[in-house]
Formats: C-alpha cells, structure tokens, sequence
C-alpha cells in the first residue's frame, strides 16, 4: 500500500474565501431588492459602521443616524457598488460621507457636533475592559478634526492623502492633526 500525503487546507483560508462568495452573492441578491440578503448584510456591517460613526461624532444619537443613513444608501445604490475594492471599504467610505453631511447640516446649530463631545459617558458603550474605556474617552476628548483624522487614519487605515480628500484640507493638515491626537492622548492615557 502507497503512503498517502495528506495536505491540510488551513481552514482561514477556505472560511475567508467561502465568507468572500457569500458576501458576493448577498450584494448581487441586494442589487435585486432581495431584503432578506440585505438584512444580512446590515447584520454582518451594522455594528463596525456604528463603531466608527460613534467615533467619528463622539455622539450616540448621531452615530444611530449616521449608521442608518449609510444602511439607506447602500440600499439604494448597491447597483453602484462594482467590486473594484472590498465591499467594507465601499461601506465605510458612505459611512464618513454620512457623517460629513452630518456634521455639515448641524454647523449651523447651536450645540455644534464638537461640543456635544462633553456629554458623552464613554462607559455606557465601551467594553468592561478599564483600557478600551480609557482610550475611548481619551479619544472623545480630542478636537473634532484631530479626532476625524485619527480615527481614519490610524484605526480606519486610510492614507493622508484620502482623508486630506474626504475632509477638504491639504494631506499636511491631516498629519499636523495626526501628530497632534496621538501628542494629546499620550497626555491623557498616562495621567
């Protein structure tokens, strides 16, 4: 009898690409009004937009707007969508727009977006883990721009030059701003 070599598959590997065909074939179903496949979708997204809509806004109450708003864009323009990058990315990019008109439409108010950041009692969303809670309200305390440019670049992963674009300032301002978050929370993490 031959030695059979047996060769292991990593099992990552075949879940990521399974996970891949799935999430394509719910994104075709969507671009057919298929509310289940998009309710499916909404489930595997819907808190990762959240978490970035609460960190971009530092607001609970915009942060459900923001993910709502972004969830009612996908579903209208999922035809859109052409797989040129991931669809995360796509997801995300609606999301920071969302918030940009956000924060537009309310620059005018009263109680602008960069106050309402006091407000905010990072231990009602946070983990039960002090660090997590720490760090989300030392992020929550940064100025508004500084903490845009932080949670995008270093949390997000987008480059200067894409958030200097999304923001409308120069890709300098954006690493100026980047310096300047991680200086503050330095400051405020070893207090």
């Amino acid at each position: 009898m031959e030695n059979i070599r047996q060769v292991e598959i990593p099992n990552s590997d075949l879940s990521q690409e399974f996970d891949h065909i799935k999430e394509a074939k719910l994104i075709d179903l969507c671009r057919n009004k298929d509310k289940a496949a998009f309710k499916e979708l909404y489930d595997r997204y819907s808190g990762r937009v959240y978490s970035l809509s609460l960190r971009l806004s530092a607001d609970r109450e915009n942060a459900k707007d923001i993910t709502q708003e972004t969830f009612i864009s996908v579903w209208k323009n999922i035809a859109s969508f052409n797989g040129e990058s991931a669809f995360y990315t796509w997801l995300h990019k609606i999301a920071v727009n969302n918030f940009l008109m956000l924060k537009r439409k309310n620059s005018n108010s009263t109680e602008s977006l960069s106050r309402k950041h006091n407000d905010i009692n990072p231990e009602n969303y946070a983990s039960t883990f002090s660090t997590r809670i720490d760090v989300e309200k030392a992020i929550s305390k940064l100025p508004e721009q500084s903490r845009m440019v932080f949670v995008m670049f270093d949390i997000e992963g987008y480059k200067h030059e894409e958030i200097g674009s999304m923001l409308g300032i120069a890709s300098g301002t954006s690493k100026a701003q980047l310096h300047r978050a991680r200086k503050f929370l330095r400051n405020e993490l070893t207090k």
